[in-house]
C-alpha cells in the first residue's frame, strides 16, 4: 500500500513538473494545452476522495495552463470541477469562490454548461443556507432548460427546487416540484427516469412522518425499477424501503431489504453504492445489537475507504468508535473517536466534533482521567452552543425565506383575483351590451318588417345601402391593416436600436424580452400582409369575359414558386393539354399558388405533387395530391377557418390564411373544396366547379381523367 502511494506521488510530480516546465518555457499550442488540462482534470477527479491536496495542486496547474493559453472555456470547466470537489469535501467557502470564478467565464460556454453551473451554484448556496439565492439559480436553470426543451435538465432543476423546499420542511411544495419532474420525465416516455422522483417523494413523506405514503411511493419506485430491469435503481429502491421500515420500527424487514440491495450491488453496483450499502447494513445490525455482524460489515468498508469523502469518512469512524465502545473495546473506541475528531476538525463538521468529544469524555471518565474528560466536555459544550446559534440563525433564515415565498405567492394570487374580477365585470358589461343591442335589433327588425314588405323600392334601396356599407367596411379593414404596418416597423426599429446601444445597461433577461418583441412584430406584419391580400382577393369580381387556360395558370404559379421548388428539388406532375375555366386570372393563380405552396412547405422529404382533372355529370373536379406531412382528417372544415394554424411547429411558418383564401375563391364561383389526408403520408385536395365554367379545347368522354399526356416539372440545384 505504501509503495503504491509513493508511485502515485512520483507520477503526479512527474506530470506536474512536465506541465509547469512546458508552461514556463512557452505557451502551449491550444491542442496540447487542452490535452494537458484534460489529463489533469481526470487525475484530480481520481484523487479528490483520498488526497484532496494533491487534487487541488493538479487543478491549480490546469488553471495556470488555461490562463497562459487564454482558454476561457477550459477555465470554466476547471473552476467548476474545483468547486465540485471542494463542495463534496464540505469546504463550502472555498467551493463558493471556485464557482464564482467559473461564472465569470459563463459566456464562453453553451447553454447546457450554464445550466450545470447554475444548478451547482444553487446546491452550494442551499448548503450555506442562502435559500433565496439557491432558488433564483434553480429558476435560472429551469428557464434555460425549458427554452432548450431539455427534459433532463428541467427535471434536475425541479428536483433541486424540491430538495430545497424539503430542507426547509416545506414538504407540500417539495412534493409538488417532484411531481413536476415526473410530468417532465413522463413526456419522454422512459419509465426508468421516473424511479428517482418517486423514491425522493417517499423520502419527503418519511421526513413528514407519513410512513404509509412514504412506503407506497417507495414501492411504486421499486415496481418501476423492476419493470425496466434496472439493477442499480432496484438496489436504491430496496435501500429506501429499508430506511422506511427501520424508521417505522420494522428492523428485521429493513435488514432483509438492505441485504437484497447489497447482493445486487456486489454484482452490478458501483463501488460507491456498495460502500454506502455496507455502512447502512452495519448500522442496522447496530440497531439490532448484533455487534459482531455490525463489526464484520464495518470492516468490509475499509476495502473502499479511499472512496469516502471527508464527512462520510469522519462519520464512519464515529460509528466504528460507538461499536467498539459497545463491545467494551475502550482503546479501539478511543482511537476511532480521535480519528473521527481529527477528520471532523479538518472538515469543520461541528456536530461530529461535539459528538466525538462527548464520547471521548465518557471513555476518559470511565478510565478515571477526569482532567481530559472535563476538557472534552467543555469542548463539547462550546460546540453545542455554536450549533445552537447556527441552528437558530438557520431557522430565522428559513422563516424569512418561507415568508418571502408566501408573500410572493399571495401577491400573485391577489393579482390573479383582481384580473379575474376585472374580466368578469368586463364580460358582464359586454354581454349586457350585446343583449340590449340584440333586443333593440330584433325590435327594429320587427318594426320595419311590415314596412319593407309593402315597399319593394325601399328594400332595393336598403340593399344598395348595405352593399355600400360592406364596401366601406372592406376599405376600412384594408386601410387599418395597411396603416398598422408602419407603427409595427417603428417598434421593430427602435427595439433593434435599444438592443444595439443600451443592452449592456439592461439586465440579462432584457435581450430575451426584446427578441420576443421582434418575433411578435414579424408575426404581426405577416398577419397584416395576409389580411391585406385576403381583402384584395375577396373584393375582386368573379365576372369574367374570357376563359383562362389552366395550364397557363399553373405555369405562372410554378414560375412564382421557382425558388422554393428548386431548393426542395420538387416534382410537379400535371397534364400538358388542359381545358380553360371562366375565372379571374388573379383568383385562379392564387388558388393554385396557395395549395402548391402548402404542399412544398409542409413536408420533410423532397416534395412530389400530382395535379389531375376529371369531368363528372354535374361538376368539373380538380385533384391536387402531395406526399407531405398530412393532416388529421378529423380537422374537417377547421383548416379553412381564418388564421387557423394546425401545425404550430417553428419548422413550418405561415399565417393560417392561405386555405381561407382558397375556400373563399372557390365559393365565389359556386364551387366546393375539401380534402382527404393521412398523417405522414400526404394530402389530396378536391375542388369542384360547375360545368358551365369549363371550356374544353378537344372532344372528351364524360368521367374521363384528363391526363393523357403528362408534363413533369423538375428543378434541381
Amino acid at each position: 500500500m505504501l509503495l503504491r502511494k509513493h508511485i502515485t506521488y512520483f507520477f503526479l510530480g512527474l506530470l506536474l513538473f512536465t506541465c509547469l516546465k512546458t508552461v514556463d518555457a512557452a505557451i502551449l499550442p491550444p491542442d496540447q494545452a487542452q490535452d494537458s488540462i484534460q489529463k489533469l482534470l481526470r487525475f484530480a477527479s481520481k484523487k479528490s476522495y483520498d488526497d484532496l491536496n494533491t487534487a487541488i495542486i493538479a487543478l491549480n496547474t490546469a488553471i495556470k495552463i488555461g490562463k497562459e493559453g487564454n482558454l476561457p472555456k477550459s477555465l470554466f470547466h476547471i473552476y467548476r470541477m474545483q468547486g465540485y470537489i471542494l463542495e463534496q469535501n464540505s469546504l463550502f467557502p472555498e467551493a463558493t469562490a471556485a464557482y464564482r470564478n467559473a461564472l465569470t467565464f459563463q459566456t464562453a460556454v453553451n447553454d447546457s454548461s450554464k445550466i450545470d453551473i447554475f444548478i451547482d451554484w444553487a446546491i452550494i448556496n442551499k448548503k450555506l443556507g442562502n435559500y433565496k439565492i439557491s432558488k433564483e439559480y434553480y429558476t435560472y436553470a429551469l428557464k434555460i432548460a425549458e427554452k432548450q426543451n431539455d427534459t433532463q435538465m428541467m427535471s434536475y432543476a425541479y428536483n433541486g427546487l424540491a430538495t430545497l423546499h424539503s430542507a426547509l420542511s416545506d414538504f407540500e411544495k417539495a412534493i409538488e416540484y417532484y411531481h413536476q419532474a415526473i410530468i417532465t420525465f413522463g413526456n419522454t416516455g422512459k419509465k426508468g427516469d421516473l424511479v428517482a422522483p418517486y423514491r425522493n417523494i417517499a423520502i419527503v413523506y418519511l421526513k413528514a412522518n407519513n410512513t404509509n405514503l412514504a412506503l407506497s411511493n417507495a414501492e411504486l419506485a421499486y415496481n418501476l425499477a423492476m419493470e425496466v430491469k434496472d439493477s442499480v435503481n432496484i438496489a436504491s429502491c430496496l435501500k429506501t424501503l429499508g430506511i422506511i421500515y427501520a424508521a417505522s420500527g420494522r428492523i428485521e424487514l429493513a435488514l432483509k431489504k438492505n441485504l437484497e440491495a447489497l447482493k445486487i450491488n456486489e454484482n452490478y453496483g458501483t463501488k460507491h453504492d456498495l460502500l454506502e450499502n455496507l455502512i447502512q447494513t452495519g448500522d442496522i445490525y447496530m440497531q439490532l445489537n448484533q455487534l459482531d455482524k455490525a463489526d464484520a460489515y464495518y470492516k468490509r468498508c475499509f476495502e473502499y475507504k479511499d472512496l469516502l469523502d471527508y464527512i462520510t469518512h469522519s462519520n464512519f469512524y464515529y460509528k466504528l468508535g460507538s461499536l467498539y465502545f459497545k463491545q467494551g473495546k475502550k482503546n479501539e473506541a478511543r482511537e476511532a473517536f480521535e480519528r473521527s475528531l481529527v477528520l471532523s476538525t479538518e472538515g469543520g463538521f461541528k456536530d461530529l466534533i461535539q459528538k466525538n468529544n462527548l464520547s471521548l469524555a465518557q471513555i476518559f471518565e470511565q478510565k478515571g482521567d477526569f482532567k481530559n474528560a472535563y476538557r472534552c466536555l467543555e469542548t463539547a459544550r462550546a460546540y453545542a452552543d455554536s450549533l445552537f446559534n447556527e441552528e437558530k440563525g438557520r431557522n430565522i433564515t428559513q422563516a424569512q425565506f418561507m415568508f418571502d415565498v408566501e408573500r410572493s405567492e399571495q401577491k400573485y394570487k391577489d393579482l390573479q383575483l383582481k384580473q379575474s374580477r376585472f374580466l368578469l365585470i368586463t364580460a358582464v358589461l359586454f354581454f349586457s351590451f350585446i343583449t340590449i343591442s340584440l333586443i333593440y335589433f330584433l325590435y327594429q327588425r320587427g318594426k320595419n318588417y311590415e314596412v319593407l314588405k309593402l315597399n319593394n323600392a325601399k328594400i332595393a334601396l336598403q340593399n344598395h345601402r348595405l352593399e355600400e356599407s360592406n364596401e366601406i367596411l372592406r376599405q376600412f379593414a384594408y386601410a387599418s391593416a395597411h396603416d398598422l404596418k408602419e407603427p409595427l416597423r417603428s417598434i421593430s426599429s427602435f427595439t433593434h436600436i435599444i438592443k444595439k446601444r443600451y443592452i449592456s445597461l439592461l439586465p440579462p433577461e432584457a435581450s430575451d424580452y426584446m427578441n420576443f418583441v421582434t418575433t411578435g412584430v414579424k408575426r404581426m406584419e405577416s398577419l397584416l400582409s395576409a389580411l391585406l391580400e385576403y381583402s384584395t382577393l375577396i373584393a375582386e369580381s368573379n365576372v369574367v369575359s374570357q376563359p383562362i387556360s389552366l395550364q397557363s395558370a399553373l405555369e405562372d404559379v410554378i414560375n412564382n414558386l421557382h425558388t422554393i421548388v428548386a431548393e426542395k428539388k420538387a416534382l410537379i406532375h400535371y397534364p400538358a393539354t388542359i381545358c380553360a375555366i371562366r375565372m379571374s386570372r388573379l383568383h385562379l393563380t392564387q388558388l393554385f399558388q396557395n395549395l402548391i405552396g402548402n404542399a412544398l412547405k409542409f413536408t420533410n422529404k423532397p416534395p412530389e405533387i400530382s395535379i389531375s382533372f376529371q369531368e363528372n355529370k354535374e361538376e368539373f373536379l380538380i385533384m391536387l395530391k402531395d406526399n407531405g406531412i398530412g393532416m388529421n382528417p378529423d380537422y374537417g372544415d377547421k383548416v379553412f377557418r381564418l388564421f387557423q394554424r394546425l401545425n404550430k411547429s417553428s419548422l413550418y411558418e405561415g399565417t393560417g390564411i392561405g386555405l381561407t383564401i382558397c375556400k373563399n375563391i372557390v365559393e365565389k364561383y359556386s364551387g366546393k373544396i375539401w380534402f382527404e389526408s393521412k398523417e405522414e403520408v400526404g394530402t389530396t385536395f378536391f375542388i369542384s366547379f360547375p360545368l358551365n365554367l369549363i371550356q374544353f379545347s378537344t372532344p372528351h368522354t364524360e368521367g374521363e381523367v384528363i391526363s393523357k399526356k403528362e408534363m413533369v416539372i423538375k428543378y434541381e440545384i
